[in-house]
């Protein structure tokens, strides 16, 4: 699926990228934990920060919506057929 990111669209697998940008990566998630804990990456408040970092922020936001959204699902459908539901560890 192509993702659009300030306009930009890519269609390669972010994976990839992953592999090729080990240390921006490392970085972007390390400042995306500390977002998710209310910490911003740059002084001052949310519209002082870099927009390309909250809008990769908000990107991982809802990749982590969408994620959670089939594994809840994946949880109900065991669910009802019977077998005991799976605990979800909390963030």
């Amino acid at each position: 699926m192509p993702v659009t990111i300030l306009g930009d669209t890519l269609y390669s697998c972010p994976r990839q990228n992953l592999h090729q940008n080990p240390q921006y990566w490392s970085w972007l998630l390390k400042f995306y934990g500390f977002y998710k804990k209310g910490f911003l990456p740059g002084p001052g408040g949310i519209l002082d920060q870099s927009n390309k970092a909250i809008e990769v922020f908000r990107i991982l936001d809802d990749a982590n919506d969408q994620c959670d959204r089939v594994e809840d699902e994946k949880r109900k459908k065991r669910g009802a057929k019977g077998s005991p539901p799976v605990q979800r560890p909390s963030r």
